[in-house]
């Protein structure tokens, strides 16, 4: 039988084999395993959804700066247009 210290998972367990199966036996109950589960995952989704919240912003913010260094440099062009012609 072996067992897996539960520091090392947020999940205990143990498992021990019977013939050709495996099985394991759960040291919590199916609905503390899902509530987990559903916990882990939303916290999963939030994460993502921060992630392309903040690529949103930070490519808008990009585009910004891009926008005016254009800008200056169409400024500069006709500036140098002027000068010569």
């Amino acid at each position: 039988m072996t067992t897996r210290n539960q520091s090392t998972s947020w999940h205990s367990w143990s498992c021990c084999r019977r013939g050709s199966r495996w099985i394991i036996d759960s040291a919590r109950k199916g609905s503390e395993t899902r509530k987990r589960i559903a916990k882990t995952t939303g916290d999963w989704a939030d994460q993502v959804s921060g992630l392309f919240k903040n690529g949103r912003t930070e490519y808008e913010n990009l585009k910004d700066k891009a926008r005016g260094m254009k800008s200056a440099a169409e400024q500069k062009i006709s500036n140098l247009k002027e000068d010569l012609g």
